[in-house]
């Protein structure tokens, strides 16, 4: 479509807009086991690197992984903050609808990939935003995931 200026205009179904993939957040970073060095990869290649010294050679694990949004909300008018989280759509409307993080996966000790354990979930605002991690491996595309999202201020989150 095009504006009487001449400007093109893209209208896309909200429901039908791709989700934000970018290549570089696709990939992570990694310690070599055998130095204690952290290599930064995208796909194969390493493109960032940190040697074990700038650790103090003590960091080889983490005991805390942590995926999370957050939305800063003053109260300054007397409300909750009209800031959506995700899409602006509550976790139980899924996939297509909902933000989410997908395939997700740790390194262990031995350098393989696996599911995280002993995940836990916190919301502060569930009337405003929430979030669903059930822990079951969603089809092959999608892997593990959990979904996230809420609309801020509304008739349930005054």
């Amino acid at each position: 479509m095009a504006s009487e200026d001449g400007d093109v205009i893209d209208c896309i179904d909200i429901y039908r807009q791709p989700a934000f993939n970018h290549p570089f957040l696709r990939n992570h970073t990694i310690q070599d086991q055998e130095t204690g060095n952290w290599w930064w990869m995208f796909g194969d290649e390493g493109v960032g690197y940190w040697p074990s010294s700038l650790f103090g050679n003590t960091f080889n694990h983490s005991s805390l992984i942590e995926w999370e949004g957050e939305v800063i909300n003053t109260g300054s008018s007397g409300q909750h903050t009209t800031t959506q989280m995700g899409s602006g759509h509550f976790s139980s409307e899924g996939f297509g609808k909902s933000g989410h993080f997908r395939n997700i996966l740790v390194v262990d000790f031995k350098n393989n990939y696996r599911v995280p354990d002993g995940v836990k979930t916190y919301t502060d605002k569930p009337q405003c935003y929430d979030l669903n991690y059930n822990g079951q491996k969603i089809g092959k595309d999608i892997g593990y995931a959990f979904y996230f999202g809420g609309p801020g201020h509304g008739p349930n989150c005054p």
